[in-house]
């Protein structure tokens, strides 16, 4: 019996070694690929974009001077437009598109959006994980959110993806602000994260982010600018301007 028990344990840990084999070499290849298509990027960039001169890809249209307590609502004017070069963006254009890419699992955001079990559909993460910009959270909806936390109280859960912080997770409070991030320590946002688009599960447009309340190093509320608000703005300049095309 003895024997029988070694025999059978030694075969159970030749099984587990080869599955954490295959797992590894699963893992290899992967990575291999990634590192291919790397490549691939890196000699495009290389034969594309090595010239400076080739490098322009548009210019700025309009930049109005940033102005603060705009009019009776007392919001802030940071906004300004580029036009984009049509020749290198009209082939490949798929409209205002936010790549969630691999920070959290689609579990983890999932969870995030639904705090009260029973609520309206409000994000379903997608395959590709390019969540598509479309609509606009409007003015009664920020008074009133159409969506509850686990309390049973109205809420709107944003995320953001900034160039510092990158994707983060938050909640908005009321005054165009938002409170620190909802998936670990992390703050919703910090330096460098000006101008971030904040969107809602739905991929609407929230706010543009302009400024943060710091705590500890970093802002542990953000503040932003309403979008629905800044089209407006947008929209006084170019009356004809739309905001969910897909293409060119």
């Amino acid at each position: 019996r003895l024997l029988r028990w070694r025999e059978a344990k030694s075969k159970d840990s030749e099984e587990a070694a080869e599955a954490a084999v295959e797992a590894k070499r699963e893992k290899l290849a992967k990575v291999q690929k990634d590192i291919g298509v790397l490549k691939a990027f890196y000699k495009d960039t290389c034969s594309q974009w090595i010239d400076i001169a080739r490098r322009n890809i548009g210019h700025v249209d309009w930049a109005p001077e940033i102005s603060v307590d705009v009019q009776v609502c007392k919001y802030t004017k940071d906004i300004s437009t580029f036009e984009v070069d049509a020749a290198r963006f009209k082939v490949q254009f798929k409209g205002n598109i936010v790549d969630l890419g691999s920070k959290f699992t689609p579990r983890q955001l999932t969870d995030v959006f639904y705090p009260q079990s029973g609520g309206r559909t409000v994000f379903k993460f997608p395959a590709n994980r390019q969540l598509r910009i479309n609509g606009c959270v409007t003015l009664e909806l920020l008074a009133v959110p159409d969506c509850f936390d686990s309390n049973g109280k109205p809420c709107l859960i944003v995320m953001k993806d900034g160039n510092t912080t990158d994707l983060t997770v938050g909640r908005y409070a009321g005054l165009e602000a938002y409170l620190c991030n909802s998936i670990g320590p992390a703050p919703f946002s910090a330096k460098g994260d000006s101008g971030s688009l904040i969107f809602d599960g739905e991929g609407r447009m929230v706010g543009i982010f302009h400024s943060g309340m710091p705590k500890g190093g970093s802002n542990h509320v953000t503040y932003t600018t309403p979008a629905w608000w800044a089209i407006e703005q947008l929209k006084l300049k170019y009356p004809h301007a739309g905001f969910d095309r897909i293409a060119f």
